[in-house]
């Protein structure tokens, strides 16, 4: 009997062991602001800071929207929260990409689109209040979209399509602007490429050490990914087509090394009916002879795939993030090492705290790298009536940290069987005081709850899918949730005791 127990619990520090870079993160849940009824409904940038994450978030229904900058510390605390509003009220702010710019002197430079289809740009200090604003005119039919800028030591450089839509019509060029830092219009142009055959989206503008820049994004109508390279004097050097005849997606450049970025993208590689089938794609590439070098597939169970993001993390690798639909949206994450080689694939789902109900949407917008070589996400999730922001902590293992999501989807090939074959429970909150409740995925199951040495200290029979166990009498520490389905499989969640 002894050498049961003895045998039982190695295996239970075993188990422990295995999940030891799971409980080495810093865990924090979804993120929620204050004000009544009208909660934050999609952060879309995030940023790692000296002392936690800088979070900026559409805040509120879109004909009544402002911007939020949120400060966390490194633990989720939120340590502040700046509003911002355009100062027309009849105006609605569309929020349509990535384009606040953190500054060398605190502050922020944003542009978006904004009603009327007219870009402005935004200069904030560090405490978020406006320094200066610059609103472009347009044609009637014409529409400016968002700005990307890089810094340097004199001046923001910057880029945005303009979009000409009218019976005859439907092309883009490319406006480029200098913006002293004092918020002084140095240059304004624009530049014609791919002869006025597309309407033009972009992703990004990204400076070369070798001098001059580029300018990433697609072209319509099949989306083809591009890249357009300047010197300095704003001339168009060379551009670079790749993609299918379907509908691919925006490229998302990450510098690694002197003049050669990581490109990430979502290629189509058939259509289905009326899905299209399209999965991850790494690319390394060569801005001095703008030619790729390779190119490396991902997971290809993915069902209209959208890539919203790239980060290079602290091992050389580079993660992707965005989200997939086959009638749902999943939030999913890609690892590809530095040779592009593909690591791991994985799609996650939020899961109910604070008394929030399980949505069947979820994405992932930005992503950054955090202190302690973890992952650190910000997007949102939402059903017909609700949106709420999201910022989720991974590990260095890219695995949710305690259970703010679980991951439904792990390097699986086909959609539908991974889902039927993977049933969950979802546990919350996590750590507890004294309740803990647990959502199952049928309604008949026993429920049990395990000491550290593998000892049940709680058991009970379940008819419902929704359970709220009693457990202040149980000493603080970790336990073991085992849940017997009717069905057969055993599930199973560590959970934390927290001291009250």
């Amino acid at each position: 009997m002894k050498n049961l127990i003895l045998k039982y619990s190695i295996s239970l520090i075993i188990t422990l062991n295995t999940l030891s870079c799971i409980a080495q993160g810093i865990y924090f849940d979804s993120l929620y602001y204050t004000a009544p009824n009208e909660p934050i409904s999609a952060a879309a940038q995030i940023f790692a800071t000296d002392s936690g994450y800088l979070v900026i978030a559409l805040h509120g229904s879109i004909l009544n929207s402002h911007i939020e900058k949120i400060q966390l510390s490194n633990s989720g605390e939120v340590l502040s929260v700046n509003s911002w509003t355009w100062p027309d009220s009849a105006s609605m702010i569309y929020w349509y990409g990535k384009a606040f710019l953190p500054t060398s002197d605190g502050g922020f430079l944003w542009s978006d689109i904004f009603s009327g289809q007219s870009s402005s740009l935004i200069k904030f200090d560090s405490n978020f209040d406006t320094l200066f604003t610059k609103t472009f005119s347009l044609n009637g039919d014409q529409s400016k979209h968002i700005h990307y800028f890089y810094e340097t030591l004199d001046e923001y450089i910057g880029a945005c399509v303009i979009a000409t839509n009218s019976d005859t019509e439907y092309f883009g060029d490319f406006e480029l602007i200098r913006l002293s830092h004092e918020g002084e219009i140095l240059s304004q142009d624009t530049v014609e490429i791919f002869n006025q055959e597309y309407q033009l989206s972009i992703s990004g503008i990204h400076p070369l050490e070798s001098g001059g820049f580029l300018v990433s994004g697609s072209r319509l109508y099949n989306w083809d990914p591009f890249i357009a390279k300047f010197n300095n004097e704003f001339e168009l050097v060379d551009t670079f087509v790749w993609g299918t005849e379907y509908d691919d997606w925006l490229p998302w450049l990450v510098p690694f090394g002197s003049d050669q970025f990581m490109i990430t993208y979502s290629q189509v590689e058939y259509p289905l009916g009326t899905h299209s089938v399209n999965r991850p794609f790494l690319m390394k590439f060569d801005a001095i002879d703008m030619d790729s070098l390779w190119s490396s597939p991902g997971d290809d169970s993915m069902y209209i795939y959208l890539n919203q993001a790239a980060i290079q993390t602290t091992d050389h690798g580079i993660v992707t993030c965005g989200y997939h639909t086959n009638g749902t949206q999943l939030a999913h994450l890609q690892k590809w090492n530095e040779d592009g080689e593909p690591e791991w694939s994985r799609s996650y789902r939020h899961i109910p705290s604070l008394g929030d109900t399980i949505n069947d949407n979820q994405v992932f917008w930005d992503i950054a790298t955090t202190p302690d070589s973890g992952l650190i996400l910000c997007g949102y999730y939402f059903n017909n009536s609700n949106s709420r922001a999201w910022v989720l902590k991974l590990d260095n293992c890219g695995d949710p940290v305690y259970d703010s999501c679980v991951v439904v989807i792990d390097n699986i090939g086909d959609i539908a069987d991974g889902l039927a074959a993977k049933p969950e429970i979802f546990v919350w909150p996590n750590p507890f005081q004294s309740q803990l409740n647990i959502q199952l995925p049928e309604h008949v199951a026993r429920i049990e709850v395990l000491d550290i040495m593998g000892r049940s200290v709680f058991a009970r029979k379940s008819y419902q899918l929704v359970n709220t166990l009693d457990l202040s009498s149980l000493p603080q520490g970790a336990y073991f949730v085992r849940v017997v389905l009717q069905s057969g499989p055993v599930l199973s969640r560590k959970v934390i005791k927290a001291e009250r």
